[in-house]
């Protein structure tokens, strides 16, 4: 596993704890119903949009590196 690896799913995991303690202040105990509906977006502007983003760009981020890490693993494994 790469620093790079490490560093986008630490990323990923403090954007989602970020917007699930907003999605906690917002909706309270219905936050983790709220975290799969699309209200739980947030409406744009408010800083649970913001953290929704950020946690969606965190995530696409750390997927590139899961995806780049398999096709290391796959190289390795073929001996290229």
């Amino acid at each position: 596993m790469t620093n790079d690896y490490k560093a986008t799913y630490c990323a990923f995991d403090a954007a989602d704890r970020d917007w699930q303690a907003e999605l906690v202040r917002v909706y309270g105990r219905s936050a983790g119903e709220a975290r799969y509906l699309p209200l739980g977006k947030g409406a744009p502007g408010t800083t649970l949009h913001k953290l929704h983003l950020a946690r969606e760009a965190a995530r696409v981020a750390w997927w590139r590196e899961v995806e780049r890490e398999r096709a290391r693993k796959a190289s390795h494994t073929a001996g290229v």
